[in-house]
């Protein structure tokens, strides 16, 4: 298992990405937005392996968890032609 916890300022963004497994965030504190969507402090979203997924944090910090079933690779999703 990898869990992770990330500290992040206001208005993060976090580029597209995927990752090689399965992860759950939690948002402890904060909130996370993409699109017209938002996840608030409490919340949690499942994303499935080789998705890729980008966010940006909101007006206050963010304290995120970040669970995986063993630690994976990151991928940067190119960007531009």
């Amino acid at each position: 298992m990898q869990l992770m916890e990330m500290r992040l300022n206001p208005h993060t963004l976090i580029a597209p990405h995927a990752h090689d497994a399965d992860e759950i965030f939690y948002v402890a504190e904060g909130s996370l937005h993409w699109g017209d969507k938002a996840l608030f402090a409490g919340g949690s979203m499942f994303i499935p392996a080789g998705v890729t997924y980008s966010f940006r944090t909101g007006d206050t910090p963010a304290k995120l968890l970040n669970f995986r079933a063993r630690a994976d690779s990151f991928h940067p999703e190119a960007v531009g032609g």
